[in-house]
């Protein structure tokens, strides 16, 4: 495999220095979900390995720099038993794409040191995720997440839900504890 620069230097970046930074949340999700102020999309839905070609053809141009590393779940992940995708459409294009893995144990949050050590069974692992940014700021990533939490509740018995946030990302730190996630 031929690998591009930003990739490498994403990937560096990663484990020399953001790894050793991330903020763990939780959720349970047997809890009340959050209201939204109204529904911004078109359509959620999980993913299949046959949208492989639309995902490239709509999504990957768009993602660049720290989402450059985020191209080998869609390789890797996509049709995967115990891991799914969430996409999410806007005006017939891709827009946001969001990854559970159903095992945290068996998921990428077991490569960061700070919160390996808090993963416990039956715990779910959300990450990454990213949306376009011609789609952000119109309440599309709640929307998938509330998909995601009642998705969950029916396909798994997960005791928790995790997440983990850039310790440097202080909106998204207070994003999420606004909708009502707990620190880890």
């Amino acid at each position: 495999m031929k690998y591009s620069i930003p990739w490498v230097i994403a990937g560096a970046r990663h484990h020399l220095w953001e790894k050793w930074r991330f903020v763990g949340f939780t959720f349970p999700p047997t809890t009340q979900l959050f209201s939204l102020p109204g529904a911004p999309l078109e359509r959620i839905w999980q993913a299949t390995a046959l949208e492989q070609a639309r995902i490239e053809r709509e999504l990957f141009p768009a993602m660049g720099g720290e989402q450059e590393y985020d191209r080998k779940y869609f390789r890797e992940y996509l049709g995967h038993p115990r891991v799914r995708c969430f996409l999410a459409e806007r005006e017939g294009v891709f827009v946001h794409y969001t990854w559970v893995f159903l095992d945290a144990r068996d998921s990428p949050v077991m490569r960061l040191p700070r919160v390996r050590g808090k993963i416990s069974d039956n715990d779910c692992y959300v990450g990454p995720a990213w949306t376009h940014p011609s789609a952000r700021g119109h309440w599309l990533y709640p929307a998938v997440m509330r998909r995601v939490i009642e998705e969950v509740r029916v396909i798994e018995q997960a005791r928790r839900i995790v997440l983990v946030v850039a310790g440097s990302n202080a909106s998204g730190i207070n994003f999420f504890t606004r909708l009502g996630f707990e620190r880890l």
